[in-house]
């Protein structure tokens, strides 16, 4: 009876067992962490120009599989194949190449990672890129950049015994001369040396100074450095400096536009490009000691290059740069920890990368961009006579063409070029064909009757769009043509 009795028990025991729940297994939180850095990358060494960073920290020890894969998921390189890892941090870098040592080809990638142990596997994946991002893909060669490196000559902004700002801004701005033109760009750039740009010494402001003491800022060497990129047309004018400050406890990475310009949208656009990509490079190089602070895009109306026009003085700007532009202060020359960082090629050319992937984005999107070419064209008319004006017209924005119009205006000739923003008086316009897609290029004729008194003028070259509260694309930062022209009685 005893034994029935215990028989019957543990059957009801292993019912109650058997129809309670089992506890769910843990999920598997090994991966604290795990980021893609640096990439794109480059050095001077084309057998290693390409690389990521990957970085991944474990709560706890695992099995690591680390692998490099096409979109698709086919296997291009292990980075770690089964090794048990610690707990903690580990890095690994990525240099471009397969498991065979052939060098892969430039575009996109998947970093993935699966770690095994007690508790099951936890898996992350995260995409990556070898090379650098075509800037403008469907057409480059239309594409102006000016690199405008800070200072120079006597010139030497933020310095200390060991580092000297003019130096760090040429060689940064070099660097980002070398993407640019491996993109296919066209580069023009302010200084390739160590000089100033305004000489021999002109007064190029019509201030009646020429240059300022030294302790003020030069304005007719800057206005040297606008009208280089005002000139060549240029879609995006990079102006880029480092910091300096007389407290070493003062340091972040920030970046100024024009906030009182008509392209001031464009150039906020581009300037937080810029300064995100500058603070995601510069974390690759963060440590136990230092991390990058990110001090956002600042309004930069107190710098000369970034102001609107005015002919008022002291500070007369006739000529204010046309595009939209930046100012960068990457790093402090100050600052013991990012001096040291400055002192390095390799956060040198990481700085010229940022600028490279900020300008590439910003062209990537913008709606609107034009590049002129004068095929064409009177430079002497009797006054209130007519001629033909040919133009090369490429898209060089994002939107295809519908019902643009090119229009020729007219205004007194200025020393240089107008730098007023005045769209001046109709002279003849035309029609740009609806459906010229971007990168693509068209010829217009227009038809254009020269103003009815003699004298002498800049015919500007603009495009306009309909229904939009800014309806020229000089407005936008698209640099209009101008050419001269004379009217005879």
């Amino acid at each position: 009876m005893i034994r029935r009795s215990i028989r019957v028990l543990l059957a009801v025991a292993a019912l109650v067992l058997a129809a309670a729940p089992v506890p769910a297994a843990a999920a598997n939180d090994t991966i604290a962490a795990f980021r893609v850095v640096a990439s794109p990358f480059t050095s001077d060494n084309v057998s290693t120009r390409h690389a990521a960073g990957i970085r991944l920290n474990q709560v706890r020890g695992a099995y690591v599989n680390l692998t490099i894969e096409q979109p698709g998921g086919a296997v291009v390189r292990h980075l770690a194949n089964g090794d048990w890892l610690a707990a903690g941090g580990h890095r690994w870098a990525w240099f471009g190449r397969d498991d065979s040592g052939a060098i892969a080809p430039d575009g996109d990638y998947v970093a993935r990672v699966v770690v095994s142990n007690g508790l099951g596997t936890d898996e992350r994946t995260l995409p990556l890129r070898k090379g650098m991002p075509p800037i403008y893909a469907v057409n480059p060669g239309a594409i102006t950049v000016l690199i405008n490196p800070g200072h120079g000559g006597a010139s030497t902004g933020a310095a200390t015994k060991t580092l000297t700002e003019k130096f760090v801004n040429l060689d940064i701005g070099l660097r980002l001369r070398r993407l640019l033109e491996a993109a296919g760009v066209r580069v023009v750039m302010t200084r390739t040396t160590d000089t100033k740009v305004n000489v021999p010494p002109v007064d190029l402001n019509g201030d009646g100074i020429i240059g300022r003491p030294p302790h003020e800022e030069d304005w007719d060497e800057l206005q040297a450095r606008v009208d280089i990129g005002n000139e060549a047309r240029a879609d995006v004018h990079i102006f880029n400096h480092n910091n300096g400050a007389g407290c070493r406890c003062v340091r972040y990475t920030e970046t100024f536009t024009g906030m009182q310009r008509p392209w001031t949208p464009e150039g906020v656009t581009l300037a937080t490009f810029v300064e995100a990509a500058q603070i995601e490079q510069l974390d690759t190089f963060t440590s136990a000691t230092w991390a990058p602070i990110d001090h956002g895009v600042r309004d930069g109306r107190r710098y000369f290059t970034l102001s609107p026009y005015t002919l008022s003085t002291p500070r007369r700007i006739p000529r204010p740069t046309l595009q939209p532009a930046l100012l960068t202060e990457s790093l402090f020359v100050s600052d013991p920890l990012d001096r040291e960082l400055l002192r390095r090629p390799a956060v040198r050319e990481a700085l010229a990368i940022a600028m490279y992937l900020g300008i590439g984005e910003y062209l990537s999107t913008r709606d609107y961009g034009i590049h002129y070419e004068l095929v064409s064209g009177p430079s002497q008319l009797p006054a209130g006579g007519s001629a033909d004006y040919r133009l090369r017209i490429t898209n060089t924005g994002n939107l295809t063409s519908s019902d643009w119009q090119l229009r020729l205006g007219s205004v007194a000739r200025v020393d240089y070029y107008d730098g007023s923003g005045s769209i001046g008086d109709l002279i003849g316009s035309a029609p740009v064909p609806d459906g010229l897609a971007p990168g693509a290029s068209t010829e217009i004729v227009v038809h254009a009757q020269a103003p009815p008194n003699s004298g002498e003028w800049l015919v500007k070259a603009d495009v306009g769009i309909p229904g939009s509260d800014r309806p020229y694309l000089s407005e936008r930062g698209v640099v209009p043509l101008q050419v001269p022209l004379a009217t005879v009685p």
